[in-house]
């Protein structure tokens, strides 16, 4: 599963924003991801 920048859905610019407001870094966002493929 890749995540590309450049068509960013609503949903994913959301939970950007709300992680980023509780501290979750775009590296642990990211191994997320990878774990649940």
């Amino acid at each position: 599963m890749c995540v590309s920048s450049q068509k960013l859905d609503p949903e994913w610019i959301e939970l950007m924003l709300e992680a980023k407001r509780i501290g979750v870094t775009k590296e642990e966002i990211k191994r997320f991801i990878h774990s649940q493929v």
